[in-house]
């Protein structure tokens, strides 16, 4: 059932905090670590859902819309920030082309469901 992801995804979070405060010291974590940790994470979690949305119909709408949020946010930082590196270049590209499925894709979903 999802309780144990839910469990799961708890005790990772208990368990990086406390490394990273020094209580649970499995070694020198530091807070740059645990944020990119925490990011490659959420986005592993986002692809996951977003993955089973395609066979649960009624995930559909939530994952464009929680989709359409990350892709513009992160373009958004990209762009108001500018001289990243070749490495967020590739990354902005994969979001603008990802910005392309949700737009395309949100709009056949809310279509469909509009009829």
């Amino acid at each position: 059932s999802w309780s144990v992801f839910t469990v799961l995804l708890g005790s990772v979070y208990v368990l990086l905090v406390t490394a990273w405060a020094g209580i649970f010291p499995i070694e020198k974590i530091t807070i740059v670590e645990v944020i990119a940790f925490m990011a490659c994470f959420g986005f592993g979690l986002l692809g996951a859902f977003c993955l089973a949305a395609a066979f649960r119909p009624s995930w559909q709408p939530m994952a464009f819309a929680v989709g359409g949020i990350s892709v513009v946010s992160f373009l958004w930082l990209a762009v108001s920030t500018g001289g990243y590196n070749e490495q967020i270049t590739r990354v902005v590209w994969a979001d603008a082309v990802a910005l392309v499925c949700v737009v395309v894709g949100g709009c056949a979903c809310w279509g469909l469901r509009s009829r």
